[in-house]
């Protein structure tokens, strides 16, 4: 229940924490809940608008803990290659690499790079490309074997797939909000 005073007590703090966790095994048993679009906007809705809002604002610093808060969240919630978990892993790989301060953009870009493996969502491998090529620059930056990723893009450019002229990830992701 609502109480004006008193809000931040450790009991009161524990209580709250507990039925979340409680509403949050409820939501994962219910698909309907998992995929209602209201309850994507209350979970996470205002912390990925805040975000893009930073992102647009090249404030990547601002962008990156409200973006680790809803993805950790979202994998909660959904699996580990929905659309919405994918998009915002994208997102935080991008705001982590752009960031100079951030130590966080190898382990968030080898985790998506895991996950994309299994993908199929066409909508989620429009981002593909620019994730591979964003983390051969980010290999090479950190000193790590680049070549496995290059020879993934040329299996993609071999098999058809448009891998020269991409936007980076952070613009492909810019133009799918803006649309």
């Amino acid at each position: 229940k609502k109480v004006l005073l008193g809000n931040f007590t450790p009991s009161v703090i524990s209580e709250r924490t507990a039925g979340f966790e409680a509403l949050l095994e409820h939501v994962i048993r219910e698909e309907k809940l998992r995929e209602s679009p209201y309850l994507a906007s209350f979970l996470h809705g205002r912390e990925q608008r805040e975000a893009r809002q930073w992102i647009e604002a090249q404030r990547y610093d601002q962008a990156i803990p409200l973006l680790e808060n809803s993805f950790r969240l979202l994998n909660k919630v959904h699996t580990d290659r929905h659309p919405a978990v994918m998009l915002t892993l994208c997102r935080l790989v991008a705001c982590c690499s752009a960031d100079p301060m951030t130590t966080s953009a190898e382990h968030f870009a080898d985790l998506a790079l895991r996950r994309y493996e299994a993908v199929s969502d066409a909508d989620l491998l429009q981002f593909y490309v620019p994730l591979l090529q964003l983390c051969v620059r980010l290999w090479w930056s950190l000193g790590r074997d680049k070549r496995p990723l290059e020879a993934r893009l040329e299996d993609l450019k071999r098999r058809g797939i448009k891998v020269d002229g991409c936007p980076t990830l952070l613009d492909a992701l810019m133009a799918m909000d803006k649309t």
